[in-house]
């Protein structure tokens, strides 16, 4: 079905994050609000608040994911992210998802972004379709 304009309707998009400071979550809102704006029905929530294969069911998919500690996940990314370990899942568990991903780090420290790459990877490796390449945010880049 189209819309006015070419566009398709009812395309959807969800936007997760993974935060421990509420930096990610800034992101995921704003992201929300942009494709909301390009005409998308959008949901931003945290990774935890989801399933996996919940994001079958969007269009797309966006991850904005800070990395805290030593390379880790945030608290609110965790239960999915192991969810996303376990081994009994096969390599096409996620290949009706079409994502990217951005990650928010600090390059002074020396697993820079780890958490949104070991995320990014994972779902590459059960079968998501990458729609964008990931991207990286520095807090150390002039820009902040």
């Amino acid at each position: 079905m189209t819309a006015p304009g070419g566009l398709k309707a009812n395309r959807t998009a969800a936007v997760v994050f993974g935060s421990e400071t509420g930096n990610a979550l800034d992101y995921a809102e704003e992201a929300g609000r942009l494709l909301e704006r390009l005409h998308f029905h959008t949901v931003v929530t945290s990774l935890d608040a989801l399933e996996p294969l919940s994001f079958a069911r969007f269009d797309f998919a966006v991850a904005v994911i800070s990395t805290t500690g030593q390379g880790d996940l945030p608290a609110n990314a965790r239960s999915f992210w192991k969810k996303l370990l376990r081994k009994k899942l096969p390599p096409h568990y996620l290949r009706d998802i079409n994502f990217t991903s951005f990650g928010l780090g600090d390059s002074s420290y020396p697993k820079f972004n780890w958490a949104a790459r070991k995320f990014h990877k994972r779902l590459v490796q059960l079968g998501a379709h990458e729609f964008l390449p990931r991207g990286e945010g520095d807090e150390q880049h002039e820009e902040g």
